[in-house]
């Protein structure tokens, strides 16, 4: 089964960050990488731009309509994502606490409907 990490985080804070914490960050984004590839459950990952870049497009009566980001009042926001193979929730959910976004804010767990 495939699962979507999504990451949630608080944008201003990369930027906060002093002396080598993002480098430190960073390598621990990629050695948990490094890791699900051992284990053979890594499908993709992506780093999304700061959320006032995002757009939100709606078509109503054939009208369609764009909004510039940020969209929701909330302290964080949507920062990058990863998609698992896990053999179960339970997997899954070990999958998504590994993951160093769990520290530094919320990690949204949600399978991924089979085609």
């Amino acid at each position: 089964m495939r699962y979507l990490i999504l990451i949630h985080s608080v944008e201003a804070g990369w930027a906060a960050l002093q002396g080598g914490e993002q480098q430190k960050w960073m390598q621990a984004y990629m050695d948990y990488v490094t890791g699900l590839r051992e284990r053979d459950k890594f499908v993709a990952s992506g780093q999304l731009h700061l959320s006032n870049e995002a757009k939100q497009i709606s078509v109503v009566n054939g009208k369609r309509t764009v909004v510039d980001g940020p969209f929701a009042d909330t302290k964080e926001q949507v920062g990058g994502f990863f998609v698992v193979e896990a053999a179960d929730e339970a997997e899954a959910i070990e999958l998504a606490a590994a993951c160093p976004g769990a520290q530094h804010g919320r990690i949204e767990l949600r399978q991924l409907r089979q085609r």
